[in-house]
């Protein structure tokens, strides 16, 4: 049944958020595909620390963990940096950059479509482990690595970049973090302070130092396994990773035609009071924040179908939680189903100040596809669950999707800091209207930093055009103005699908070349003056400015009516960053034996943190 979000009103007035954009590196999951796959197979993604992680590796307690490979690994050229300065950028910076990029392009949103814009950055971060390991080895001409491993640096950094008006904070309140942030986007962007924003969390493991804390408090698992809510829960196991999504009011996200992956129905975020300590969960304080939630909604208990939990895996932490549910969701009374519970941390870990979002992003997946993922980890309940909450099972999730299909879905982020987060999401809305045959006028551009960046970037095309759902003059409309545009482009004209494809297929194999413009669009100040009549139709007048690089008036070209669509993002370009002790015989006794990233030495040219020389 198709829900018109849009003209409902919350109990609470307070207006849903659409989730335009989502991008995120997890463990075992370098993409959504990858990462569903990890959930419905129910197994833990966690190993030994890899061969870059010296400090890890030869700790006296080494921990599993779910980690990344080639965490050093970044696209330095997209953000203006220059070789020498990324290796002294904290990867979890280089992580968020590039996620934050990524879910503009999912959203349609890149270029023009956000730079300008009063869009707010909010990140959840805790951990400075990269500067702990290069500070004893740094030297004068690496004084700016201080500004590139501050925690402030990582949102900051991409509203310079991506040239955003909007506010722009880092938050820390240890494993809620991203929930904060979270938090925090949503009351800017229903206020006015903005409006849209990009709300991420990240989380790198480089230092045993904070591990051992949480061995010593029992947190960690010894098998490197996480059994949530089961008789054999001892503690989590650590995970990497990062996961960033751009958000938007859901009235102005309808009104504009973007494309909605979610809706973010309520979201609350509360500390716990004195409780019963700093890191003892209480669960009066968790069932609080829920019915918050739930009242921002505008909605109860039984209208909420699903719950993504925090699963701590800690006999006290899964009590509270358990017991906070049957506080706030009244499952007593519970009619129909019960509601099913999952939780992804026994597949990919607890990304501490990154597992809110990570968490929210499991279970915009499961909305989209209609299904929910196994309760990894559980095989024997400590308890049986109370009446009116039922564990999501392995059988469950290879099942098809059924009537009674996710629509909403609770999802809990809690604290050690004592700070705890709820949030409700729906289902998107149905966009309604399908693709139609109608000849397509606009012209395809495409744009990349090299020729083969867009001959590659032309065959994702060509395998995007085989969705017949999607109108022609959407996935043009969505190419021309929700892109960064580099300075090789390409212009591709057709009036149906065959013919559009055969122009990609000519890119990708080289049979066509692209243009190499001056790019001036990407300078700032650069208005598009309208079309003379000396240039012809709009659509070619635009296709010629398109590839020398001017400023094109699209609105002109492609009218009201236009909507975003997905289309395959930015291709990435990532060398190895790292950084390079000095060589005179003061390297740490615990360095890789992996490469390092040759770090050159000389004073640069013009100041690291400039784009340009002012002078």
């Amino acid at each position: 049944m198709t829900t018109d979000l849009s003209r409902r009103s919350n109990v609470s007035g307070a207006e849903p958020l659409a989730v335009l954009g989502m991008a995120l590196r997890l463990p075992g999951a370098p993409d959504e595909e990858a990462l569903w796959q990890v959930l419905t197979a129910g197994l833990p993604v966690s190993g030994a620390p890899p061969e870059d992680r010296w400090a890890l590796r030869e700790a006296e307690r080494p921990v599993r963990a779910g980690f990344l490979p080639d965490i050093f690994d970044f696209d330095c050229e997209l953000f203006s940096v220059s070789p020498r300065e990324a290796a002294l950028l904290d990867p979890q910076l280089r992580l968020f950059l590039e996620l934050a990029w990524l879910a503009c392009d999912d959203a349609g949103r890149g270029g023009a479509g956000i730079a300008g814009s009063r869009c707010g950055v909010y990140v959840g971060c805790s951990r400075a482990d990269y500067f702990e390991a290069m500070a004893p080895h740094l030297d004068q001409g690496d004084y700016f690595a201080g500004l590139g491993n501050s925690k402030a640096a990582i949102a900051n950094r991409l509203s310079t970049a991506l040239d955003l008006r909007g506010p722009s904070v880092c938050m820390d309140t240890l494993c809620s973090s991203s929930f904060s942030a979270l938090h925090a986007a949503a009351v800017a962007l229903r206020s006015g302070q903005a409006e849209m924003a990009l709300v991420g969390g990240v989380n790198f493991l480089m230092s045993p130092r904070y591990l051992y804390v949480l061995q010593r408090f029992d947190l960690l698992s010894s098998s490197g396994r996480a059994h949530p809510f089961d008789a054999a829960a001892g503690g989590f196991f650590p995970g990497e990773g990062g996961v960033v999504l751009l958000l938007k009011p859901l009235s102005k996200a309808l009104e504009d035609g973007d494309r909605i992956r979610a809706v973010l129905r309520g979201i609350g975020l509360e500390h716990q009071g004195a409780g019963a300590g700093l890191n003892a969960p209480d669960a009066g304080a968790i069932a609080g924040v829920m019915r918050s939630a739930l009242d921002q909604a505008g909605l109860d208990g039984p209208a909420v179908d699903t719950l993504h939990c925090m699963g701590s895996a800690s006999a006290m932490g899964d009590a509270a939680e358990l017991e906070a549910i049957s506080l706030a969701y009244g499952l007593d009374d519970r009619p129909g189903a019960p509601l099913a519970a999952t939780c992804e941390k026994g597949s990919i870990g607890h990304l501490e100040p990154a597992s809110g979002l990570a968490a929210l992003a499991t279970a915009i997946l499961g909305l989209e596809r209609g299904r929910r993922f196994p309760l990894a980890g559980l095989r024997q309940p400590r308890h049986a669950p109370p009446c009116g909450l039922r564990f999501v099972t392995g059988d469950e999730a290879a099942a098809p999707a059924t009537p009674d299909a996710p629509r909403r879905v609770g999802v809990t982020s809690l604290g050690m800091s004592g700070t705890h987060g709820h949030a409700i999401l729906e289902a998107a809305p149905e966009r309604g209207g399908a693709a139609d045959d109608a000849p397509c006028t606009a012209p395809l551009v495409l744009s990349a930093r090299t020729a083969e960046d867009l001959r590659q970037l032309a065959a994702a095309y060509a395998g995007a055009l085989r969705d017949d759902h999607v109108s022609l003059n959407d996935i043009c409309f969505t190419a021309a103005t929700g892109r960064w545009h580099g300075s090789w482009r390409a212009v591709v004209r057709g009036s149906d699908r065959a013919a559009l494809t055969e122009g990609l297929r000519r890119l990708a194999e080289g049979i066509d070349e692209p243009v190499r413009s001056r790019a001036e669009s990407l300078r700032k100040g650069a208005t598009p003056a309208p079309f003379s009549e000396a240039e012809g139709a709009p659509d070619l007048a635009a296709a010629q400015r398109f590839l020398s690089g001017q400023p094109v008036p699209w609105s002109a070209v492609f009218g009201p009516g236009a909507r975003r669509v997905a289309l395959p993002p930015t291709p990435l370009r990532r060398d190895t960053h790292r950084f390079a002790p000095p060589r005179d015989g003061t390297a740490p006794a615990a360095a890789s034996s992996a490469p390092l990233h040759p770090a050159a030495r000389a004073k640069p040219s013009t100041h690291p943190l400039l784009r340009r020389n002012p002078s």
